[in-house]
């Protein structure tokens, strides 16, 4: 029993010094377990706990986004996109504010685009999919970025619902897209 406690006591100790440690993956994109562990309890805090988006704070958090955006074109998508249609406002239930970009500017999200989100106080919490998706978090609040290209693969299409693993399955209804007033 004693050894049973003390390897817990050990596995905790690693456990709470690798929190702290940040993790770096590649480039300028640096990742902890912390941000990691706290994308988790906004997962379940919302779908979970059934606790509502903070709308206050996902309009902040858009409008800060759209702002260190600049130029790059990006739209809302996925949940945010159907609140903004049929409710004129967030879905109270989603857990999210979804976000998709044009992989061919990538780059420039990368290079310019991100330094600038970590200066509004966003945290990069997730990078999948080498790089195609990203969720960020600001005032504990997510907000998921898909990069979509022709035969690439985004989140967006591996939804039960679209079910074709690439972006190529929601491509055309991107053409017509119309601008959205924040």
């Amino acid at each position: 029993m004693r050894e049973a406690v003390t390897g817990f006591g050990v596995f905790t100790i690693v456990f709470v010094i690798l929190l702290c440690i940040q993790l770096p993956w590649k480039g300028h994109h640096t990742f902890s377990l912390a941000n990691t562990s706290k994308n988790a309890i906004l997962k379940l805090k919302h779908w979970g706990f059934h606790v509502p988006l903070d709308r206050d704070v996902c309009d902040q958090n858009l409008k800060e986004f759209k702002s260190a955006m600049g130029p790059v074109p990006f739209w809302i998508s996925e949940g945010t996109a159907l609140g903004a249609i049929r409710e004129g406002d967030f879905i109270l239930h989603d857990d999210d504010v979804d976000i998709g970009m044009w992989c061919s500017d990538l780059q420039q999200f990368n290079e310019e685009v991100i330094p600038e989100l970590k200066r509004k106080g966003f945290t990069l919490d997730w990078d999948l999919q080498n790089g195609t998706f990203m969720s960020f978090s600001r005032n504990w609040e997510r907000l998921d970025v898909d990069v979509v290209s022709p035969d690439g693969e985004c989140m967006a299409a591996r939804t039960a619902a679209a079910n074709c693993g690439t972006c190529d399955c929601i491509i055309p209804y991107l053409q017509n897209m119309y601008p959205i007033t924040l």
